[in-house]
């Protein structure tokens, strides 16, 4: 086979698979209660500048705000400019910043090693974690893009190409914080553009170090938080997962079995190109991240600004495996990493992890009809919630029982979206507090919260959900029997617990669960993969007259009201505030 042959097909097989893997990115969902919580933040800026998006919790806004900044603000403008587009503007952002991703990865592979870019796109295609990362709405795909901008930025020599650099990697920061562990290869990168002129390197460092630091300090001044401030915020918003070896595994889903077989190779292929500052910027230290990088419990945290690295590293392998790029590897290699590959993409999806989204260790293509079914259902569970906030908004006042975060949040979205704004309570229903109100006109909605988000408020999910109700049953006005709207988030009603909700309260739709067939069930690493997600239903009078009975057995001679404004204290506090110079943003924290 001639070599321009070669080429033909390697161009064509990236192709290819690149085509059938971005499929799944046009109907790209919601993941969880974040993305809710980061879309309807942008919404209120765009949409009521004047109006704080929770005055209840003004804390959860303020973590999610504070630690994404720069996506809600992306995403602001995109509604400012593209009113009324809903979700899809954010899956224009992801895929975006997909393609920013892709293209940088590409760009990057050629410039540093020579690699064309079918090679390199092969090599991304061949890495699940990066596609299957825009296979969902999440703020990581968008630092991502901006950490690869600016290390291609980084290369190219001189002192104002080294302070882009620096400006575009702040943008990343703002975006997600850990795209600071990218600092490293970005110094050195901009080190290695510049060495053969000491000077200059040094002065390219010093630019960019100062574009980067200048970034984040205008940001604060305009926004009235700094990264230490969100820093502070997001050490009191930690979650832990139950399983022990959960990071271990979602590194070895993002990699797949076709990765984690090629880039040994191409980094021993290059090790013979590079030198040592090459070798230790380029491939020593983005392999300590990928092994050691803190709290990686799920695919899209911290990995995905890999894919240059990747798309160099992997490219190299699979240039020698084509044998095109002047690069070539003995056959006893060749013969074992194409086996690897064509398992991991053709035979029957197996090993499927629940991992934000079904994820397959083999069978990459037919892991393609399970994570369209994954989405189908995520968007089935959205239409169900938009039923539920139209039949609110047709009953003029209502009141929504929200038992988990995630149906809580989107709830707050759907409402703002059909131009809701959220108040406190006593302004909805004058003489009662407590709880959670929108208006819009004289149409008012009740939201009684009853999930203890984060576990920022010390105290259990069964005492929340009995304070709660309580409480907003304490008020008169809710008293007249306007329609009570319950929902919930899990094949299982988590949120839901026995002791306040009896079996006959829980008769919601089937819930959406999904059992993917896997004949390697046994290898399965993590526990659970059903997807049980939005259910709702309308509580009748007896089933309330009954909650009451449970509520008030449950609390004794509790002091309600007292305990409330406690537990609400917890969601108030903020962390070292400063006045934004931005109207928008302070009144939209309700600062």
């Amino acid at each position: 086979m001639t070599c321009l042959s070669r080429t033909t097909l390697l161009a064509g097989c990236a192709i290819l698979l690149w085509a059938v893997f971005a499929f799944p990115t046009l109907q790209s969902p919601h993941l969880e209660g974040f993305t809710a919580q980061t879309q309807s933040i942008a919404l209120m800026l765009s949409l009521e500048p004047g109006a704080a998006h929770d005055p209840y919790m003004p804390l959860l806004t303020q973590f999610i705000f504070e630690t994404r900044a720069g996506v809600v603000l992306l995403l602001s403008q995109v509604y400012a400019l593209w009113p009324g587009a809903g979700d899809v503007a954010y899956r224009a952002v992801v895929i975006g910043s997909l393609m920013l991703l892709i293209g940088t990865s590409l760009w990057f592979a050629r410039r540093t090693a020579g690699i064309g870019w079918a090679s390199a796109a092969l090599a991304l295609a061949l890495t699940p974690g990066i596609v299957q990362a825009a296979y969902y709405f999440n703020d990581n795909i968008v630092a991502a893009a901006c950490a690869s901008l600016a290390l291609c930025l980084a290369l190219r020599p001189g002192v104002a190409p080294g302070a882009v650099t620096g400006a575009v990697m702040a943008l990343a920061v703002l975006c997600r914080l850990d795209a600071v562990l990218m600092g490293p290869v970005l110094l050195g990168s901009v080190y290695l553009s510049n060495r053969a002129r000491s000077a200059r390197a040094a002065a390219a460092i010093c630019a960019m170090l100062l574009a980067g630091v200048a970034v984040l300090i205008l940001s604060a001044a305009l926004l009235g938080f700094s990264v230490l401030d969100a820093l502070g915020v997001a050490s009191r918003f930690t979650s832990e997962h139950g399983e022990r070896w959960r990071p271990f595994w979602a590194r070895v889903y993002f990699f797949g079995p076709g990765a984690l077989a090629a880039l040994p190779v191409g980094a021993w292929l290059l090790s013979r190109r590079l030198d040592r500052m090459q070798a230790l910027i380029w491939i020593a230290y983005p392999l300590m991240l990928a092994l050691c990088a803190p709290k990686v419990t799920e695919t899209r945290y911290v990995l995905p600004m890999l894919a240059p690295l990747i798309a160099m590293h992997g490219g190299a392998a699979a240039s020698a495996l084509f044998r095109v790029d002047g690069l070539g590897v003995p056959k006893w290699i060749c013969a074992p990493l194409a086996v690897i590959c064509l398992v991991t993409l053709l035979s029957p999806a197996s090993v499927v992890q629940s991992m934000d989204g079904p994820r397959a260790f083999f069978g990459r293509i037919g892991n393609l009809t399970q994570w369209r079914t994954w989405q189908d259902s995520v968007h089935t569970s959205q239409a169900r919630l938009r039923e539920m906030t139209g039949r609110v908004e047709n009953a003029g006042t209502a009141v929504v029982v929200s038992s988990h975060y995630n149906d809580e949040l989107y709830t707050r979205l759907r409402l703002i979206e059909q131009g809701y704004q959220p108040v406190l309570a006593e302004r909805a229903f004058p003489g009662c507090s407590g709880f959670g109100a929108f208006v819009k006109g004289r149409k008012r909605v009740a939201h009684v919260r009853t999930d203890p988000q984060y576990g920022v408020g010390q105290i259990s999910a069964l005492r929340s959900t009995a304070l709660q109700l309580a409480n907003y049953r304490q008020c008169k006005e809710l008293m007249l029997r306007p329609p009570v709207f319950l929902s919930t988030f899990g094949s299982r009603h988590p949120g839901l617990n026995a002791s306040v909700f009896d079996a006959g309260m829980l008769k919601f739709q089937a819930p959406i669960d999904i059992k993917f067939h896997d004949p390697l069930e046994f290898l399965r690493p993590l526990t659970g993969r059903g997807y049980g997600l939005i259910g709702y239903r309308q509580m009748t009078p007896d089933e309330l007259e009954t909650l009451d009975t449970r509520v008030r057995v449950l609390l004794g001679a509790t002091d309600v009201s007292s305990e409330i404004s406690a537990y609400l204290t917890q969601y108030r506090g903020q962390i070292a505030p400063r006045k934004p110079r931005l109207a928008s943003v302070r009144n939209v924290l309700g600062w």
